[in-house]
């Protein structure tokens, strides 16, 4: 019995469907008058072939046919049940057993709520670009840009209102750039870029939904920042310290700090050091104001020592970032 109460079981492997039949059907394309010519036919098969009704169970039939799930869409959208469709199409055909897939395996079940989820994704691509391009019209310096990919379908979407970019030119400072990872209903990458006011508040200057976290995107998505704030770059930026975000940093905002969020540190810390005593010295290390970065380093290596922490490789990676600020 496993955790969970349920008893184990061994899934034994399915039995070779190969036979060795030498039923074959060879074509070439002659290229003199651009015909198709049989070189080869056997008829023979060395096996009993599936009867009418047992088409449906073949592994060649499992996948729904173009025709037929443009059909069950064209029903589904004049208001008819699915069910009410395989029936439809079982009488068509003379019956359940001639349909060409398989009712109980869900087939078309399965086929027309891919297709339902791939058109509701871009209608609502659609939409989200018709409303963004309606406030930049009717809201004072509204800015929004998107991209494609090679296939021509959104792939990443950046936006700012008339006062995130009056709160940039104010508080340039300092810029935060962070992502909330998939939380949304497509599971794509919400990034906001976010600073501090003169209050201690959280001001947002922009966001934007990414296809991916790779250096091309923060990339990309950091030009559009700058061309709509006027090319006015930040003095520090402040990450968690993800690789691709620092390789895009350093690649549009190159004179810009690039330093470490402490939310993150002291929550990997925390993570990654159970010992309560460190993480409230850690924290002291990171919110203590030194005028000597000689007795920063001399209070590391003592603490370091004092835990024990030699050998920790979370310890050693962020000393080397720190390094590299």
């Amino acid at each position: 019995m496993d955790k969970l109460g349920k008893s184990e079981k061994k899934k034994n492997p399915s039995p070779l469907t190969r036979v060795g039949c030498p039923a074959r059907l060879r074509v070439n394309l002659d290229r003199s008058n651009n015909t198709w010519v049989v070189r080869d036919f056997e008829p023979q098969h060395n096996h009993d072939l599936a009867l009418p009704h047992e088409i449906q169970f073949l592994r060649s039939n499992r996948k729904v046919k173009t025709t037929v799930g443009e059909q069950v869409m064209s029903m589904r959208r004049s208001g008819i049940r699915t069910f009410h469709i395989m029936n439809h199409l079982a009488q068509e055909r003379g019956g359940q057993d001639y349909v060409p897939f398989q009712k109980k395996k869900r087939d078309p079940y399965n086929w027309n709520g891919r297709k339902g989820q791939e058109t509701q994704t871009e209608t609502d691509s659609e939409g989200a670009l018709g409303y963004l391009e309606c406030l930049a019209k009717r809201v004072d310096e509204f800015y929004g840009v998107y991209n494609t990919d090679n296939d021509s379908r959104l792939a990443n979407l950046f936006w700012c209102d008339g006062m995130s970019r009056q709160d940039y030119q104010a508080f340039i400072d300092v810029l935060a750039f962070d992502t909330t990872y998939k939380t949304n209903a497509y599971n794509k990458p919400l990034l906001m870029l976010v600073g501090v006011n003169h209050h201690f508040q959280a001001n947002m200057f922009g966001c934007a939904l990414l296809c991916d976290e790779i250096t091309s995107t923060f990339a990309w998505v950091l030009q559009c920042f700058l061309n709509v704030m006027n090319n006015k770059h930040p003095t520090v930026v402040v990450t968690d310290g993800d690789h691709a975000m620092r390789e895009a940093i350093t690649e549009v905002i190159p004179n810009a700090k690039h330093c470490l969020c402490s939310w993150h540190l002291s929550t990997h810390a925390s993570t990654n050091c159970t010992n309560p005593a460190f993480n409230s010295t850690f924290s002291h290390l990171m919110y203590h104001f030194y005028t000597d970065e000689e007795e920063w380093e001399e209070k590391w290596r003592s603490v370091i020592e004092q835990f024990e922490l030699q050998d920790n490789g979370w310890i050693q990676t962020q000393y080397e970032k720190k390094k590299t600020r």
